[in-house]
Order: C-alpha cells, then structure tokens, then sequence
C-alpha cells in the first residue's frame, strides 16, 4: 500500500505520468544489462541510466 492506494491504483497514476506508458519488462532490463557488459559496451562508462518510463524528466 503506497500512500493509500493499491498496486493497480500506483500503477494507473505512474503510467499516467509516464511517456512511454508501459511499464518496463524485467527482458528489457537484462538485454540492457547483457548489452553494457558485452564488447558492444566496451566504451561505455561512468553513466547512470534512467529505467523509469521517462517519468524522471517530469521531476
């Protein structure tokens, strides 16, 4: 319960505010993950990435 709601009721409002207005599949995060750790990667450094919907550029 987060400030009173449901899980589908947090859900609903931070896909609301969310751009892509998708929740974000635990794949896509390990295809990420498996990408910055392959040689693909390999010039990749220092970065902090953002796997949020893109609700973080609203804050």
């Amino acid at each position: 319960n987060i400030a009173g709601k449901t899980a589908e009721e947090f859900t609903k409002t931070w896909l609301s505010m969310a751009s892509i207005k998708e929740l974000i599949d635990p794949q896509q995060l390990a295809d990420l993950i498996a990408f910055i750790v392959s040689p693909l990667g390999r010039t990749i450094s220092g970065q902090a990435l953002n796997v949020d919907g893109d609700l973080q550029c609203l804050m």
